[in-house]
């Protein structure tokens, strides 16, 4: 039930956003098309379920109209409970792909942020001894990501990136720190 929930949510989600971005109070005349707005980067860390940290890296592509965004993502999370060098403690990885709607709101001369929500399919792997004995859960999410990026040289952005990601298979947040190329 929780499943068709969401793929409901989502898909009335897409429907008001294409709406959006489809009326022409919303197209500017310098930017008719979409176009690449930057690929970027992140590493970061926070918890699995409300339990272990994860170490989690991943990449985004993001597309710009005016000021409507697309981001496609990918990030994969190993999760650990922190005892160094022990290959035992580890909990299990997830691997997620996003793609969320998003806007984006300049700040000063070189900040800005980018807010983000959307729908991701994600896989979430328990390790077992036994790799037969293996658990593993799919599912779908509805991630919140927020970026604040500063210039540091020409289309070169360092920055933070924060991530709430409840899902019915692995539910996680992360904050990290981001490095993207802008076109």
């Amino acid at each position: 039930m929780t499943q068709i929930k969401l793929l409901l949510f989502a898909l009335i989600f897409s429907h008001s956003a294409y709406s959006q971005l489809n009326t022409p109070h919303n197209t500017t005349s310098e930017n008719e098309n979409w176009r690449l707005y930057s690929i970027g980067t992140h590493l970061g860390q926070g918890p699995v379920n409300n339990g272990p940290h994860t170490l989690n890296y991943g990449a985004d592509l993001i597309g710009q109209k005016g000021k409507h965004l697309l981001m496609l993502e990918t990030t994969h999370g190993v999760a650990w409970d922190f005892s160094i060098g022990d290959s035992s403690n580890k909990r299990g990885n997830y691997q997620s792909w996003t793609l969320s709607y998003g806007r984006s709101f300049p700040l000063l001369d070189r900040w800005d942020t980018d807010l983000f929500i959307g729908i991701s399919h994600l896989t979430y792997r328990k390790p077992h001894l036994d790799p037969l004995n293996q658990t593993k859960t799919k599912g779908f999410g509805l991630p919140f990501t927020a970026m604040m990026r500063y210039r540091i040289y020409k289309n070169i952005h360092l920055g933070l990136r924060g991530q709430v990601h409840p899902s019915n298979a692995v539910s996680t947040a992360n904050l990290g720190a981001l490095i993207s190329w802008s076109f």
